[in-house]
């Protein structure tokens, strides 16, 4: 298996190549030929290839140093805090054996109780409170499937209740020049607001054996983060991207305003990401959080395309160090493959640009997992979903802007 330098020197070679083969038709002023083009395609999956196995790499190494960490605290006899490391293990337990295998105290640590009228505020009956670093790990998992959650602000409450959040955009107020002795006019700072609710969204039901549940070598909790936090996040994606914020939230593709139109129905060009980009204000532009968020077909043609005027830079520049993200036109990019793309027809909304830290991704209270041991007991299966509770909304509209494709 290849390190990461020697996978950043391939990954170097074969952009090169890339480049190679794009301004060999460019300087000829055709298409790439068909051999040509299978050839790019090879290169282009390679190149997929490499990037997903840096990322697995750098992970890897990420918890690594967590557990050298964990390994060191352990030597110099520093412990977590008792309740957190007992409701880890009373969790554990439970997921493993089943609530009828916990004592008193274990269940207490865990379990989260409501009444039938105030079920729309508080956990679910006989649910389970995930444990902070299981519910932490899981987040960080749905991030994985979703890239709204990985690019926006994520903020968790301890109550569902609607939440009014403050709104102000400061873009076109300025201070102003006065002469000596001349009082000062007042000038109010102007918020708004948005409500950001609590929808409630489950994995479904996840099932697995007795004989897998009580068997040390299968890691329940685990297989339980993976299996729920893909699901989770793969639905919270859909609508943090696309929902109407009717009875759902309200979606950052939605929500974005256009700021750029293409002259193509079912292409974009290289001017037309410069037109975007500018769109958006400039306080906004040099933000850490700025960036491009884009479906993954869009990122493929995009990644063909040159700055243009006698200048064959790519506009899509792959990472070459280790913990720098690969970028667009200098800027930073999440993949969001529930965005519309530059197939999806007349009027999609293909890129979107700017401050993605003003979507604001609302997390209600602890995730809470609901064990339905009896209802599969005669399959001798032990049966759980997962469920939490969630909004999102974009809180300044001059932030983020889109790249729509023409209408006709």
């Amino acid at each position: 298996m290849k390190n990461k330098i020697e996978l950043y020197a391939e990954k170097k070679d074969i952009f090169a190549q890339m480049t190679d083969l794009n301004n060999r038709a460019k300087s000829e002023a055709r298409e790439l030929k068909a051999d040509e083009l299978t050839q790019y395609d090879k290169l282009d999956a390679r190149m997929d290839a490499l990037i997903s196995e840096i990322d697995r790499q750098s992970k890897f190494e990420a918890r690594a140093k967590d557990e050298a960490a964990n390994d060191f605290e352990a030597k110099l006899d520093v412990k977590p805090k008792a309740s957190k490391e007992a409701r880890t293990a009373a969790f554990t337990k439970m997921l493993r054996y089943g609530d009828n295998q916990l004592t008193r105290e274990e269940r207490s640590l865990i379990e989260s109780r409501g009444t039938a009228t105030q079920i729309t505020t508080t956990d679910a009956l006989g649910g389970y409170a995930v444990p902070e670093g299981f519910g932490d790990e899981i987040i960080r998992s749905m991030a994985q499937y979703s890239g709204v959650l990985e690019a926006c602000k994520i903020i968790r409450t301890n109550s569902g209740n609607p939440l009014p959040y403050p709104t102000s955009n400061q873009t076109a107020v300025k201070g102003k020049r006065i002469g000596e002795g001349v009082a000062q006019a007042v000038l109010d700072i102007t918020y708004g607001t948005k409500v950001l609710n609590a929808y409630i969204y489950t994995s479904d039901i996840i099932k697995w054996s007795y004989a897998l549940a009580q068997d040390f070598a299968f890691d329940i909790p685990t297989e339980t983060n993976s299996v729920a936090a893909e699901r989770l996040g793969r639905i919270l994606n859909e609508e943090l991207t696309t929902g109407d914020g009717s009875s759902k939230p309200n979606g950052i593709a939605n929500a974005a305003v256009t700021g750029a139109t293409a002259a193509a129905t079912n292409a974009i060009v290289a001017t037309e990401l410069l037109d975007l980009i500018f769109s958006v204000d400039r306080s906004y532009r040099g933000m850490p959080n700025a960036g491009f968020m884009l479906n993954d077909l869009t990122l493929k043609s995009i990644a063909k395309l040159e700055v243009g005027s006698a200048d064959s830079r790519p506009l899509w520049q792959p990472s070459l160090r280790d913990g720098e993200p690969d970028t667009l036109n200098g800027y930073k990019y999440w993949v969001n493959n529930d965005m519309d793309h530059i197939g999806s027809g007349v009027a999609s909304d293909v890129v979107l640009f700017g401050d993605f830290s003003k979507y604001i991704v609302r997390m209600s209270k602890d995730f809470t997992l609901k064990p339905l041991f009896e209802r599969y007991a005669d399959e001798l299966v032990v049966a759980y979903f997962l469920f939490c509770r969630a909004d999102g909304e974009l809180m300044d509209a001059a932030a983020i802007k889109a790249l729509t494709l023409a209408a006709s």
